[in-house]
This record gives C-alpha cells, structure tokens and sequence, in this order.
C-alpha cells in the first residue's frame, strides 16, 4: 500500500485500486494528508470498509452507512438521520457501547461440592472423678477422656474451663455440672470448629466450620440444636459461595450466591458444581449479564447491560462461549433501537431499527 508525495503542494496522496462489490477493478484517489502514514491509514480504512473484515473500527460503519444511504433519500431526511447518528448512535454506542462488549471474562472454577457433610454435632462426654475439688480452680485428669483446667463449684465444673479430650478434641467456654454449657468454642480432631451457644454438652445455637478435602472451609448455621440449610463455603484462593444445603442430597440446592476474589459475583443456579442455567453475572464495573449458562459459560438467550443500573445500553440477544453470537438487540439510554450483527466476539455491523 504506498502513499505518493504530491510536490507541487507538499502533500501526500493515496491512489490504488480495489474491486468493487460487482467484481468490477477501480481506481480510487484522496489527496491532501500532511503525513505520509495518513494516507495509508485512509487507504486501509477505505480497504477495511469494503472487505466488510471484523477488526473494522465502529466509526467506518457509520461512514458505510452514511455512503450508502445520503445519495439515495431527500436532503431533510437524510438531515435527521445524520443528526440521529452524531447525537445517539456514536456517542453510546462507539464511545461506551457495542465496542465494550467484547471483554467479557468470566471468572470460571470447577469447585467441588460434593460431600458436604454437617460434621459432628455429638454431645460431649467429659467423664466424671472424686478427686475433683469441691470449689475454685484447679486441673484434674479424668481417667478414660482427657484433662480439664478451669474453675469448679460443689465438686463439678462450673465457670469458665478448657478439657482437653484424649482424642485430641479440645472445649473452651462456660460450663454447668459438668457440662459444656454457655458460650464456648468446642474445636475437633478433624479441624471443625463449632462456636456459639452450648447447652448439656451440645451446640444449641451458632456456626461450625467444616474443612474439606479440597482445602475449603464449610460454614453451617446451627439453631435450637438443629442443623440448618443455609451454608456458606470458602475455597482458599478467596472464592466464598453462599446458599441453601439439601438434607437429602448433601449439596447446595436452588439458586446461589457466589463472591470471587476479583470483586466479580454470580446469582444463579449450578449443575455439576458449574454455572448453568439462569443466572446473573456482575462485574466488579458493575457490566451484568443475565440470563442462560452451560458449564461455567454464557450460553443461549441474555441479556448484557454496560452499566450496574438496567437504565444504561444494553444488548439481548444469544450468547455462546461467553461472547454476543449473530444479530442482537442494542438498546441506548434513551430507548433508540438498533440492529448488531457480532461475529467472533466483535460487532461487525449495526443499522438503525
């Protein structure tokens, strides 16, 4: 693609030939750059727009449409299609619209949930001695379960204590007749940690975190004495999903809510501990798209928004590997309503509806 300096003004101009849309070989010439490299930006933007290629910027389809249709309509209506198109198409669309669209990385991770258990919520059995004293603080062996250190009343255990079971389970709270009873943290051998409110040596009302296998942590609700459904569970790269827990099939149930490390967030359904189904995805800009998911992906009908309020540019349509595929919807702030084509992630052309 060479440029020509034009000696007699101290330009540079472009001149080359290209084949039009009939098959037919033209001649095409534009004078007057300052620089040498305008001239052969022009020319390629001129070769760009007739090869229709997807790397088009957004601003030479207008320059498309403008060619196409100015010749072809009346002086006033053509007036208030190029007012329509320097007022409402390019600024939302070229400047903060469709252009935008194509970064659309969805933060993926193939988290297990399987097995998730309650843990175990036994009631604790901390033996009974006669060599207990009757009143103050003292640490006594209990023959067959482990050592307590902490304070006693009539023989028992009473106040504040920790008993460290043989097994390796450790209790540190209040206690009542020789029972766990009161705030207090009761931590097992398996790296649970069950904390709040104890009543004869059970958790009566709080939470236990569950580890698991994977190195996340399982944090279930515990009230009255019962095992509740809501959950939360924390992965180690900062990864935290929150729902609801099936009794009968230890896993989460119905929609969830899942906070990433990026600031991103997801609410929707999982299949096979993946996003599928419906579900809303918010990046940390606040951009959203809601709608259909396969496998981790933005898969069949959504809906994009450019904006955290639904108010802002938005276009509908499909969706498939994450990306707008074939003709959407592009809707302005204002209502307007235009025609996209997408292709490979790109918006390759756009036409008022």
């Amino acid at each position: 693609m060479p440029a020509y300096r034009d000696e007699k003004h101290g330009t540079f101009y472009a001149s080359f030939y290209y084949t039009d849309f009939t098959g037919a070989r033209r001649k095409k010439m534009k004078r007057g750059f300052k620089l040498k490299r305008d001239a052969l930006e022009w020319e390629r933007q001129f070769l760009l727009q007739r090869n229709a290629d997807p790397d088009m910027k957004f601003g030479d389809f207008v320059e498309i449409y403008r060619g196409d249709k100015r010749e072809r309509i009346r002086e006033h209506t053509w007036e208030s299609k190029d007012n329509m198109i320097n007022t409402k198409i390019l600024p939302y669309v070229t400047k903060k619209g469709v252009e935008r669209a194509v970064e659309m990385t969805v933060y993926s991770g193939a988290y297990n949930l399987d097995e998730l258990s309650a843990g175990v919520f036994r009631q604790s059995e901390a033996g009974q001695t006669t060599s207990a004293p009757q009143d103050g603080e003292a640490t006594v062996v209990y023959e067959g379960y482990g050592t307590y250190s902490g304070s006693f009343a009539n023989g028992k255990r009473n106040g504040a204590g920790t008993f460290l079971w043989e097994n390796g389970d450790a209790y540190t709270g209040e206690w009542k007749a020789d029972k766990p009873a009161g705030k207090g943290t009761l931590t097992l051998a398996d790296g649970t940690v069950q904390q709040g409110t104890f009543r004869a040596g059970k958790l009566y009302s709080g939470s236990a975190d569950i580890p698991k296998a994977d190195g996340g942590v399982l944090t279930r609700s515990v009230s009255e004495g019962e095992v509740r459904s809501a959950a939360t569970l924390t992965w180690p790269d900062g990864t935290v999903l929150s729902g609801k827990i099936s009794a009968k099939t230890g896993t989460f149930t119905g929609d969830v809510t899942i906070a990433y490390p990026n600031g991103d967030s997801y609410v929707g359904a999982l299949a096979d501990s993946l996003k599928s189904g419906k579900g809303t995805y918010t990046w940390k800009n606040g951009a959203h798209y809601t709608g259909e998911w396969k496998e981790d992906k933005m898969e069949g009908k959504g809906t994009y928004y450019f904006g955290k309020s639904e108010k802002n540019d938005y276009i509908k349509g499909q969706f498939s590997a994450n990306a707008p595929k074939g003709t959407m919807d592009y809707v302005s702030q204002q209502g307007l309503h235009y025609n996209t084509t997408w292709r490979n992630g790109k918006c390759v052309s756009i036409s008022a509806k």
